[in-house]
């Protein structure tokens, strides 16, 4: 009796993988795709630049005045001949400059002068050489070019020192003496009397009228830091002081002053700090009575009711009769 022999049936899948040139291509179409879109943004990029520069450079250029009169001198003919008719006249001196050099004047004087130099050697044959004459400067007396072409020149004039401007200084007094009638002394910086009267001195060093100004002005200023001294107010007095001495930097009376309303102001401070540390004292004192006598009290309602002394203010309870 035969075995059957048993056969393997092959399984074949549903879905069959696919081949490697497909699997391939996918990857190639997206790596097209993905570069055809980079150069393109990089293309719209650059567009985009260059657009922006030539607007930029139109705008630039449409700010020149040239461009906006330009249609209008091409439309009308007068405006370009008017422009040449401009610039020709310029043109022409130069050029007529340039036709008349001073060597012809020259050169026609020396024919003159040869005919005596060939005519000094006549025993020479035809072959001899002929001798020039020696060229003679332009600047020689004799030669006719040289005085009428160059004429002489002018002696030097010496310029004389500009005299002072004397109106200017009469009015910078007049303008110094209404500031001084309106109070405007020192102040305010754009124009007082103190710098009116200096700028006549930068002028006029030693004018009289000025040097009188700044001498009443530290005058003004010492009298009324001496009030001020005297009702007691040494700050107000260093500030008329300060004044003054801007005007006289100098001035022993205004110096001296200040001394006096510097150590009038320090004895006010003094005399301030002493009062501030009776005051502390005063106050240091009353609190400390008080704190005794908050102890005292408190002392006292601690105490039995027997041991308290009578208040006799109290009219609360029984009627006494």
């Amino acid at each position: 009796m035969k075995l059957a022999i048993p056969t393997a049936t092959p399984h074949f899948p549903d879905n069959p993988p696919t081949s490697d040139d497909e699997s391939e291509s996918e990857p190639i179409g997206a790596v097209l795709l993905s570069g055809f879109l980079r150069w393109l943004r990089h293309f719209a990029i650059y567009m985009g630049a260059v657009l922006a520069t030539c607007a930029i450079g139109l705008f630039f250029l449409w700010q020149i005045p040239i461009v906006h009169e330009l249609p209008q001198l091409l439309n009308s003919g007068e405006g370009v001949s008017s422009l040449l008719a401009a610039a020709t006249p310029s043109s022409r001196p130069t050029a007529r400059l340039r036709d008349t050099p001073s060597q012809p004047t020259t050169a026609s004087v020396a024919p003159a002068d040869s005919p005596p130099a060939t005519a000094a050697n006549p025993a020479d044959g035809p072959d001899a050489t002929p001798t020039t004459p020696d060229p003679q400067p332009d600047d020689a007396p004799d030669s006719p070019t040289a005085s009428t072409d160059t004429p002489a020149a002018p002696p030097v004039e010496e310029i004389a020192p500009p005299q002072t401007p004397q109106a200017e200084i009469e009015q910078l007094l007049a303008e110094a003496q209404q500031q001084m009638d309106s109070r405007r002394i020192t102040a305010p910086a754009s124009g007082n009397a103190l710098n009116t009267y200096r700028h006549v001195l930068e002028l006029q060093p030693e004018n009289p009228v000025a040097l009188a100004g700044i001498q009443r002005i530290a005058a003004y200023y010492q009298n009324a830091a001496e009030q001020s001294l005297r009702q007691g107010q040494p700050d107000e007095s260093l500030a008329y002081l300060g004044r003054g001495l801007r005007a006289a930097p100098n001035d022993q009376a205004l110096l001296n002053l200040r001394r006096e309303a510097q150590l009038a102001k320090q004895q006010v401070q003094e005399a301030q700090e002493e009062q501030a540390l009776l005051e502390e004292a005063r106050r240091q004192q009353a609190e400390r009575q008080q704190r005794e006598e908050l102890q005292r009290r408190e002392m006292e309602t601690q105490q039995p009711w027997w041991q308290q002394p009578p208040n006799y203010q109290n009219n609360s309870g029984f009627n006494q009769r």
